[in-house]
């Protein structure tokens, strides 16, 4: 039976950043840190004649703590969220079970390894959960005999077919709900109606529930996610798309992202000058965890205007262009070419 099977445990071994350095110190591995102090720059010990620092270990206190130890070797490709991984090849163990009650045994001290898996279960255990919540009754599913809201969609070239939403026929609004691993965790509310002094957006959570990681489509992606500020935008994009309800991406939703599976993402940030602070902080996000695209608005040829995101573009020419123009992140490409940008512009 394997580690894993006999001791319940199916989460990434999380080390700190102390364990980290002691562990590549005690290996006799060569390493230096980065100038953020977010990552330490190690030789590769498998690849014979890497000299030059090319494999980095992720340690930043701000990064989601399942991803703190994952590790990308750039001369080879080679990588991991999963640093008992690196730690198989520093030891050279072949058995990642063996090595992963080496590296408990050595770096935390623990000889009784049943005990100590059976202590962080319990821990994990009684964490408080992100419980599900049920709708008010007189919400239901739309359906094609709502009218009024489908042309409300349909105006916005959105085929409702695609999407699960829900209607709120009491207060004449679109529901759409927000899930984590399947359970109804979060709606919000878009009314049809253009009457001023009434919210475009309710927004509803759980009680004592943890609002920083809701984000509305999670569900319906696999390993690819277009990512983008608000969910018509999303939805007006189509499926594999994800809403962050918010400008600036948090830790704890990239969290999800990552124990969701997602390994790509195409970042589309709102094409307007608040869009344009936060965006390169967002990618650098996304960078340290996935393989990460983002659409160049620069290239696209929309105005910002009344072009300042997909769902105004879908609803005023009814396609979005997107051939060639969602372009790979590399940070230095991105930061020259934004140093280039603004020396035209002055």
């Amino acid at each position: 039976m394997s580690f894993r099977k006999k001791f319940g445990v199916n989460r990434l071994f999380i080390p700190t950043k102390e364990m980290i350095i002691d562990c590549v110190e005690n290996c006799g591995v060569s390493f230096k840190f980065d100038s953020a102090k977010r990552n330490i720059m190690m030789n590769a010990p498998f690849f014979g004649d890497d000299h030059d620092y090319k494999l980095y270990v992720y340690i930043g206190e701000n990064t989601p703590k399942v991803n703190r130890g994952a590790w990308n070797h750039f001369r080879s490709g080679q990588k991991s969220l999963d640093f008992i991984k690196l730690f198989q090849e520093m030891i050279g163990e072949r058995d990642y079970n063996r090595a992963k009650m080496e590296f408990i045994k050595r770096f935390l001290g623990v000889d009784d390894i049943e005990n100590f898996v059976s202590s962080k279960k319990q821990e994990i255990a009684e964490k408080p959960k992100f419980i599900s919540f049920s709708f008010p009754e007189h919400f239901r599913k739309l359906t094609e005999l709502d009218t009024e809201y489908i042309e409300y969609l349909s105006d916005r070239k959105i085929d409702w077919t695609k999407h699960k939403l829900y209607v709120n026929e009491q207060d004449r609004r679109i529901v759409f709900p927000m899930y984590i691993d399947g359970n109804l965790v979060s709606y919000s509310q878009r009314t049809i109606d253009n009457d001023p002094t009434i919210a475009r957006w309710t927004h509803a959570y759980k009680k004592d529930g943890d609002e920083s990681v809701v984000m509305y489509g999670l569900d319906n992606c696999s390993m690819r996610a277009y990512v983008f500020e608000g969910i018509i935008d999303a939805i007006s994009y189509g499926t594999s798309s994800i809403a962050m309800m918010k400008s600036v991406i948090s830790d704890n939703q990239i969290d999800k992202m990552v124990k969701h599976g997602i390994r790509k993402i195409y970042y589309v940030g709102d094409n307007d000058d608040a869009a344009d602070k936060v965006r390169y902080s967002n990618l650098l996000k996304f960078h340290q965890f996935f393989e990460t695209y983002y659409y160049d608005w620069k290239e696209s040829g929309y105005s910002g205007k009344d072009e300042k995101d997909f769902a105004d573009i879908k609803k005023k020419y009814g396609e979005i262009k997107t051939e060639g123009l969602f372009k790979k992140f590399n940070k230095l490409k991105y930061e020259l070419e934004e140093k280039v940008v603004k020396c035209l512009e002055h």
